[in-house]
């Protein structure tokens, strides 16, 4: 419901046509003061708690960086001494050392870094150095106890986890020569 403004020269209810008492009128701005001050007051409470609320919720937010965000299914580097990082390598290092050509068996050195990615699978990509020892493939030897030869190999695996099927896979193992720093 809607109260037609008053005019500036007639107080509430007042007929234009006729002049208003003036007692009358007296009492119309003291009550249109009235209503000013308190409408004013409530306008000015409203906002002194508005501006106190958004400055306490600024302080208690953190501000989210986008160097500290990443997208939904995006790779994301992980500590490469993770246990989870550490289990792919050791399983692509034998899937690896099981398909070479050499006689001799593979033993993961060092892994430099790694990411994961997870979508419908978990798939961990991981940079590693590998080195021949001196076992035989055909022998059931401790890879921890066998003596490592010279050669060393920079590798980059792809290790897949699908926790529906509980299963490993190694698509990716790219192995070349390491260069003579990392020997």
């Amino acid at each position: 419901m809607s109260h037609p403004l008053p005019s500036s020269h007639t107080p509430w209810g007042a007929d234009p046509a006729t002049p208003p008492d003036a007692p009358e009128l007296e009492s119309h701005s003291f009550q249109m003061s009235c209503f000013l001050t308190q409408s004013t007051m409530g306008l000015l409470a409203i906002l002194v708690l508005s501006l106190l609320s958004t400055k306490l919720l600024e302080a208690n937010e953190e501000e989210i960086l986008p160097s500290r965000t990443h997208h939904l299914g995006a790779p994301v580097s992980i500590p490469p001494q993770s246990s989870e990082v550490q289990a792919a390598a050791r399983l692509a290092t034998e899937k690896f050392s099981s398909k070479s050509r050499s006689k001799m068996l593979f033993r993961l050195l060092d892994v430099t870094s790694a990411e994961m990615q997870v979508t419908n699978i978990i798939t961990f990509k991981i940079w590693a150095t590998i080195g021949k020892t001196k076992c035989p493939k055909s022998t059931d030897a401790d890879l921890e106890s066998c003596v490592l030869g010279k050669r060393r190999l920079s590798c980059t695996f792809e290790v897949t986890y699908d926790p529906r099927t509980n299963q490993h896979k190694v698509p990716i193992s790219d192995c070349k020569k390491a260069p003579a720093a990392a020997r």
